[in-house]
């Protein structure tokens, strides 16, 4: 944690040291050719990962009193062969996502042709290209303690874990939608125990992957919203942003109630599921409701803030 690495639209990588009162920067590096947009630190912090727009990534670490690094060429095809299709010969490969495997030794890279690369971390030998995304992904992410699984996710709505030591598929999930075709998968966590992961799409939907039983869940509303997610907000004469209907500073305002997609607050036993709400009395889970004007000039019932009872402090 005493090292911070940016990677900027001008190509550079700085490196600043952060044990000192204020940040300082010690290094520039420039080895790539165009804009560096992913940068992951290893598990031990001993090296990170640049991944950039020009079509590779490098392995950084310092060593003998300046940084070294190790590149990884997209365009590398396994144990040296070039096996590109027609549409990559026209196509300039862009790193979009870079991740470690739980022990370093892997390196998996995202590129913009829907291809994953497994790489020897210590050698820069590419091992495996995984197959199966048609579209580009920008999730990778390690299994917390099994440093074979990888998960990877994308825009074509699938959900892949990989076993990277063999470089095979142990498992695909496709997030269909009804009547709506598929979402295309914009984050995923692990559990900390590794026996569940979780995704977010986008259609607002939050996707629970794992093992065991899903009562637990049936027992939650489909839809849960805040009734403040969609409020618009305003700039004062110093350029804060203010919420429009309180001109309340966001973080400053109370915690917000749970609604469906229509605007209709929860019961109180789901509003408790709010921090901040955990320990309110029962008469202030209730929020108040009123008649609000629409863009368009509808008038529609909403929840419009707490009871005034509510701004009390909970017995």
């Amino acid at each position: 944690g005493m090292f911070l690495a940016t990677g900027s639209t001008d190509h550079i990588i700085r490196m600043y040291f952060l044990g000192c009162e204020t940040a300082e920067k010690i290094a520039e590096l420039q080895a790539h050719t165009d804009k560096v947009d992913s940068i992951q630190f290893s598990n031990t912090c001993d090296r990170f990962i640049s991944g950039s727009r020009d079509g590779t990534a490098r392995v950084w670490r310092f060593d003998h009193h300046e940084w070294k690094s190790i590149l990884l060429d997209m365009n590398a095809g396994v144990e040296g062969r070039k096996e590109t299709s027609p549409e990559d010969k026209f196509m300039r490969p862009k790193v979009t996502m870079i991740a470690w495997d739980r022990c370093d030794k892997l390196i998996v890279t995202a590129v913009n042709n829907h291809l994953l690369n497994v790489w020897n971390s210590l050698t820069g030998q590419l091992l495996h290209t995984l197959t199966g995304h048609n579209d580009e992904v920008f999730v990778l992410e390690a299994h917390p303690f099994d440093s074979r699984i990888m998960l990877s996710a994308g825009h074509d709505g699938n959900v892949f874990l990989w076993d990277i030591t063999k470089g095979t598929n142990i498992r695909q999930y496709f997030n269909m939608i009804e009547g709506q075709g598929h979402g295309a998968v914009f984050d995923c966590k692990f559990s900390p125990d590794g026996q569940h992961f979780a995704c977010t799409d986008s259609h607002g939907h939050l996707l629970i992957y794992g093992f065991g039983c899903n009562k637990r869940y049936e027992k939650i509303p489909d839809q849960m919203f805040f009734h403040t997610d969609y409020r618009p907000l305003i700039r004062d004469s110093n350029n804060y942003v203010l919420d429009e209907q309180t001109q309340q500073a966001p973080h400053l305002m109370p915690p917000p109630f749970l609604v469906d997609v229509d605007g209709n607050p929860h019961p109180p036993k789901y509003q408790r599921l709010v921090p901040g709400r955990e320990n309110c009395a029962e008469e202030h889970l209730v929020p108040q409701l009123g008649y609000v004007a629409t863009s368009d000039g509808e008038v529609i019932e909403q929840v419009i803030g707490q009871q005034t009872s509510d701004q009390d402090e909970p017995e």
